[in-house]
């Protein structure tokens, strides 16, 4: 099987077998013609019938596959986009502390505390981590309904959290939030961690995708091959796209490990598409790149420059990923891919728009120039239809219930009771309107364009 890349002048088709492209990073600067390379190897995973995630943290390579994807396969795609709560009054909401067994649950908790770790690097410490590990070992423990704002309640709720470790048996847990913690970590403990989680426990839209209970299985839905867009435009600041990517990345990843302890692999190949990677957390590029390669599931990365990545990634790229497509781009991208490519480091800062150069490592290594091409379908859907549909066989009700008019303040009810997952928990979340203003008008607007 062939994976095609891109395209020569007459049209005629570059691919690369789709056994050496194992992981690719593409690089350019903007408008270079990425997204159209990304788009064209996510087309071909559709034609396949072959799952995949796309993580969009601007929105618009998502809708463009939504609009090219056939109507026939509307059903299979789950588009995730927590705006979904203002257009459709539902939304597709995924739990990242959830798990299935004993020993998932040490990857999970493990995996979520590295996420934050890594968000918030700049003033992580010993500290916090254990205060955040030792509480989110309690809470896997009482129930595996938890949610992100349980983690805030269980610290700086005195009376919840006796509550529940009164049905802890751990001496060493007992010893902590006993003893070292009352003594040694309260007074700090509850401006820190607050600090750390508020920001997104106080964001609406966050909260729609993460403040319930899932309404999907991110696992069962890799093994199923789904088409699973992220769609993070809408959010309102870049730390938060950070945060809820790099969440979605951590649940690809638990994936990937319970797939290890049952010794079981992906009947068929998964991709994971990363577009402007840069955005997200390096721990959560290298661990998927590290990880994903012996799980069947193949992961794609756009960004616009080598520099975009810290550098001890951007070491490792030639050694990660096996497939490198440059375009146009700046001196230290083209420094370092310069022995790799068929190209001089001059060639490459000279390239025209939509032409790129590629490297995959094969035996021997396949190397040569091309062009991306904008891809059209006979008939263009409205996104926003497949949209509609996809919410509403993935997701749950969300639900404006209470609006105060001059502070404008909002209250997002998510019951996911309508979604595939079975009866779960109510949560509602609260923040200063002002930029659900914002959202408010687009909702409209995005409404009146439909009515029209």
């Amino acid at each position: 099987m062939i994976d095609v890349i891109g395209f020569s002048s007459d049209g005629k088709a570059y691919g690369i077998p789709s056994s050496d492209r194992i992981h690719t990073a593409i690089f350019g600067e903007s408008g270079a013609g990425k997204s159209e390379t990304m788009k064209l190897l996510i087309m071909q995973c559709i034609k396949r019938r072959q799952g995949f995630m796309l993580i969009d943290a601007h929105g618009m390579l998502a809708r463009d596959v939504l609009a090219l994807m056939p109507r026939e396969l509307w059903s299979n795609t789950v588009y995730i986009n927590p705006a979904t709560a203002l257009w459709f009054n539902r939304a597709i909401s995924v739990n990242p502390l959830a798990y299935r067994d004993e020993e998932e649950k040490h990857v999970v908790m493990m995996s979520f505390i590295n996420v934050l770790k890594n968000l918030y690097a700049d003033s992580w410490g010993d500290r916090l981590e254990t205060i955040l590990r030792n509480a989110v070992n309690v809470l896997l423990d009482s129930s595996r309904d938890v949610t992100l704002k349980d983690i805030r309640s269980f610290i700086i709720d005195p009376e919840f959290r006796d509550s529940l470790l009164r049905n802890v048996t751990d001496l060493d847990v007992l010893h902590f939030w006993y003893d070292i913690f009352e003594k040694n970590y309260k007074r700090e403990a509850v401006g820190v961690v607050y600090n750390k989680l508020d920001k997104v426990l106080s964001t609406p839209l966050a909260m729609v995708m993460l403040g319930s209970r899932s309404t999907i299985d991110i696992g069962q839905c890799m093994r199923d091959g789904r088409f699973i867009l992220v769609d993070l435009a809408d959010v309102v600041s870049d730390d938060i796209v950070a945060f809820l990517g790099s969440l979605l990345i951590h649940l690809v990843y638990v994936e990937a490990k319970r797939s290890m302890r049952s010794q079981s692999s992906q009947k068929s190949t998964f991709d994971l598409f990363i577009d402007e990677a840069h955005l997200f957390p390096s721990f959560a590029i290298r661990e998927v790149l590290n990880t994903l390669r012996k799980f069947n599931v193949k992961v794609t990365i756009a960004t616009q420059s080598i520099n975009s990545l810290p550098g001890s990634i951007a070491k490792e790229i030639p050694a990660l990923c096996r497939t490198i497509i440059c375009f146009k781009c700046d001196i230290p991208t083209a420094t370092l891919l310069k022995d790799l490519m068929p190209l001089s480091r001059d060639e490459l800062l000279s390239l025209s728009l939509h032409e790129f150069a590629f490297y995959s490592h094969a035996s021997p290594p396949v190397t040569g120039v091309a062009m991306s091409k904008r891809i059209t379908a006979r008939e263009c859907n409205d996104w926003l239809d497949a949209a509609r549909l996809s919410v509403d066989v993935y997701g749950g009700d969300a639900v404006l219930i209470r609006r105060s008019g001059s502070t404008r303040m909002m209250d997002l009810h998510v019951n996911t009771k309508t979604g595939t997952s079975g009866a779960m928990n109510d949560q509602s979340v609260m923040r200063d309107g002002a930029a659900l203003a914002g959202l408010d008008a687009m909702a409209d607007a995005r409404r009146g364009r439909q009515r029209g």
